[in-house]
Protein backbone atom coordinates (compact mmCIF):
# COMPACT_ATOMS: atom_id res chain seq x y z
CA UNK A 1 0.00 0.00 0.00
CA UNK A 2 3.06 2.52 -0.03
CA UNK A 3 2.08 3.56 -3.85
CA UNK A 4 -0.97 4.93 -2.48
CA UNK A 5 -1.80 8.60 -1.07
CA UNK A 6 -3.70 9.28 0.95
CA UNK A 7 -5.89 11.00 -1.05
CA UNK A 8 -6.52 7.83 -2.60
CA UNK A 9 -7.90 6.34 0.75
CA UNK A 10 -10.23 8.84 1.45
CA UNK A 11 -13.45 8.59 0.56
CA UNK A 12 -15.20 11.81 -1.93
CA UNK A 13 -17.54 11.97 0.42
CA UNK A 14 -15.24 12.42 3.33
CA UNK A 15 -13.31 14.97 1.32
CA UNK A 16 -16.61 16.82 1.16
CA UNK A 17 -17.48 16.65 4.37
CA UNK A 18 -14.52 18.66 5.47
CA UNK A 19 -14.62 20.69 2.84
CA UNK A 20 -18.37 21.80 4.03
CA UNK A 21 -16.63 22.10 7.01
CA UNK A 22 -14.17 24.72 6.52
CA UNK A 23 -16.04 26.62 4.22
CA UNK A 24 -18.83 27.13 6.96
CA UNK A 25 -15.93 28.04 9.74
CA UNK A 26 -15.12 30.46 6.48
CA UNK A 27 -18.72 31.86 6.45
CA UNK A 28 -18.59 32.05 10.14
CA UNK A 29 -15.33 34.08 10.80
CA UNK A 30 -16.67 36.70 8.07
CA UNK A 31 -19.76 37.47 9.92
CA UNK A 32 -17.77 37.61 12.82
CA UNK A 33 -15.22 40.24 11.69
CA UNK A 34 -18.16 42.26 9.83
CA UNK A 35 -20.15 42.04 13.04
CA UNK A 36 -23.61 41.69 11.42
CA UNK A 37 -26.75 42.95 13.65
CA UNK A 38 -27.62 40.88 17.02
CA UNK A 39 -25.95 37.78 16.51
CA UNK A 40 -29.16 35.57 14.38
CA UNK A 41 -27.17 35.66 11.12
CA UNK A 42 -24.11 33.75 12.66
CA UNK A 43 -26.37 31.43 14.68
CA UNK A 44 -28.46 30.94 11.85
CA UNK A 45 -25.44 29.64 9.87
CA UNK A 46 -25.46 25.77 9.37
CA UNK A 47 -25.01 22.91 6.88
CA UNK A 48 -25.93 19.63 6.63
CA UNK A 49 -23.86 16.80 4.00
CA UNK A 50 -26.28 14.37 2.96
CA UNK A 51 -24.49 11.12 0.91
CA UNK A 52 -26.62 8.94 -1.82
CA UNK A 53 -24.54 6.23 -2.84
CA UNK A 54 -21.87 8.27 -5.28
CA UNK A 55 -23.94 12.03 -4.47
CA UNK A 56 -23.14 13.92 -1.97
CA UNK A 57 -24.86 17.03 -1.49
CA UNK A 58 -23.74 19.88 0.93
CA UNK A 59 -26.73 22.51 1.89
CA UNK A 60 -25.81 26.14 3.41
CA UNK A 61 -28.28 27.42 5.53
CA UNK A 62 -28.84 31.05 7.12
CA UNK A 63 -31.29 33.41 7.96
CA UNK A 64 -32.85 34.99 3.61
CA UNK A 65 -31.63 38.93 5.54
CA UNK A 66 -27.81 37.52 4.93
CA UNK A 67 -28.21 37.50 1.53
CA UNK A 68 -29.96 40.88 1.11
CA UNK A 69 -26.45 41.98 3.54
CA UNK A 70 -24.35 40.53 1.14
CA UNK A 71 -25.95 42.37 -1.72
CA UNK A 72 -25.95 45.63 -0.17
CA UNK A 73 -29.99 46.07 -0.44
CA UNK A 74 -31.95 47.25 2.84
CA UNK A 75 -35.86 46.91 3.81
CA UNK A 76 -37.48 49.06 1.49
CA UNK A 77 -35.00 48.40 -1.64
CA UNK A 78 -32.83 51.04 -0.42
CA UNK A 79 -29.09 50.44 -1.06
CA UNK A 80 -25.85 50.19 0.77
CA UNK A 81 -21.81 48.90 0.25
CA UNK A 82 -22.73 45.49 0.40
CA UNK A 83 -21.21 43.62 3.38
CA UNK A 84 -19.48 40.54 1.26
CA UNK A 85 -19.58 37.43 3.40
CA UNK A 86 -21.47 34.85 1.19
CA UNK A 87 -21.04 35.33 -2.27
CA UNK A 88 -17.23 35.96 -2.33
CA UNK A 89 -16.61 32.96 0.29
CA UNK A 90 -18.91 30.29 -1.16
CA UNK A 91 -17.97 30.95 -5.08
CA UNK A 92 -14.28 30.76 -3.53
CA UNK A 93 -14.68 27.25 -1.87
CA UNK A 94 -16.61 25.94 -4.76
CA UNK A 95 -13.61 26.46 -7.16
CA UNK A 96 -11.43 25.25 -4.31
CA UNK A 97 -13.54 22.13 -4.23
CA UNK A 98 -13.23 21.78 -8.20
CA UNK A 99 -9.64 21.39 -7.85
CA UNK A 100 -9.24 18.99 -5.41
CA UNK A 101 -11.75 16.94 -6.72
CA UNK A 102 -9.49 17.54 -10.65
CA UNK A 103 -6.60 16.47 -8.51
CA UNK A 104 -8.06 13.36 -7.24
CA UNK A 105 -9.96 11.75 -9.63
CA UNK A 106 -8.12 13.48 -12.99
CA UNK A 107 -12.05 15.17 -13.70
CA UNK A 108 -14.01 17.78 -12.92
CA UNK A 109 -16.66 15.68 -11.87
CA UNK A 110 -20.35 17.24 -10.60
CA UNK A 111 -19.35 19.93 -8.98
CA UNK A 112 -22.07 22.79 -9.02
CA UNK A 113 -23.96 25.66 -6.90
CA UNK A 114 -27.61 25.76 -6.69
CA UNK A 115 -29.09 28.64 -4.60
CA UNK A 116 -32.18 27.83 -3.34
CA UNK A 117 -34.86 30.04 -1.60
CA UNK A 118 -38.53 29.28 -0.39
CA UNK A 119 -41.16 29.43 -3.00
CA UNK A 120 -43.25 30.89 -0.75
CA UNK A 121 -42.67 33.04 1.99
CA UNK A 122 -45.12 33.37 4.83
CA UNK A 123 -45.13 36.68 6.94
CA UNK A 124 -47.18 36.67 10.42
Amino acid sequence: MAGISINTRRSNAAIVRDWAKFTHKDMSDDILDKAFGDGNLLESLDYSVNVQGERVEVVFEHLMYGAFQDMGVSRGGYTFKPNKWYARNISYSFHKLGEIMLRRTGHLGMVRMREAFPEKIHLG
